[in-house]
């Protein structure tokens, strides 16, 4: 399977050149080589152990060719949410705000938050508020788990991200007090750990908008998701449109208003 798959998305040349050539050899020979062909090489590599763990676990596997295909396609995925994210006029650094400021004029804001004050449960929240402070959803999310917190905290972007797409937005910025995940996606950082499969979720799932962007806000300007993912849901997950649940209205800063 592996020297099929090298040379089944031509990157025959990335194989070890000797048997007995270690691992750090290796990525030093492919420091040398061009940009794309070792993105190839680390989504092959990725795929290769994720096809052998198949074969172990589940005793199935998918011929040479599919995989080839996936591998292209996760690689083109990639490329398209990175033009997104740096194609444009990159920003000034500025420090992370103390307090929620409302988007530009057509983009919606998606704060996001987890809560792990129940052990072996996890609560997750979205509001989305629009450039007139006006609320366009709340949702919470609740999940019998026992996530790190930086997991946890991307389940939440993740449930965002999904919703957002459900509800046919075009431009959003998603924001929340975990500085690890809004550096993290905001760099498409992705090294293939746990927490990272998470990450490349969003990712997968944020080519389905227009322009998107994650911010970090401090945690007091953050209070209303940070509020929503310790509401209970009816069931596993609960939406309300055009309003937020009475447990987490008084936290609605002053001047914000909701839509009838």
């Amino acid at each position: 399977m592996s020297l099929k798959l090298w040379k089944e998305v031509c990157s025959y040349m990335l194989v070890p050149g000797v048997e007995d050539e270690s691992m750090c050899e290796t990525l030093v020979r492919w420091n040398e080589m061009d940009a794309n062909m070792v993105q190839k090489g680390c989504y092959i590599r990725w795929n290769v152990w994720v096809e052998r763990n198949r074969k172990v676990f589940e005793h199935t596997s998918h011929p040479a060719t599919v995989v080839g295909q996936r591998i292209m396609r996760q690689v083109d995925d990639f490329n398209t949410y990175a033009v997104r994210i740096y194609g444009g006029v990159r920003s000034p650094v500025v420090p992370s705000p103390g307090r929620w400021h409302a988007p530009a004029t057509g983009a919606i804001k998606l704060n996001t938050d987890a809560s792990l004050a129940e052990e072996g449960w996890v609560g997750l929240g979205v509001i989305a508020r629009n450039s007139e402070d006006k609320v366009c959803f709340a949702a919470t999310r609740r999940v019998r788990a026992y996530w790190p917190p930086e997991v946890a905290e991307c389940k939440a972007i993740y449930m965002a991200s999904r919703l957002a797409k459900a509800h046919g937005y075009g431009d959003v910025i998603f924001e929340s007090d975990s500085l690890v995940a809004t550096k993290r996606l905001t760099k498409a950082a992705i090294f293939f750990s746990d927490l990272d499969a998470v990450l490349g979720d969003i990712l997968a799932m944020c080519n389905a908008f227009s322009s998107v962007s994650f911010s970090h806000v401090k945690r007091d300007g953050n209070t209303i998701a940070h509020n929503l993912a310790k509401v209970v849901p009816f069931g596993v997950e609960q939406c309300w449109e055009h309003h937020c649940p009475s447990a987490v209205t008084p936290y609605i800063s002053y001047g914000v208003s909701l839509v009838n």
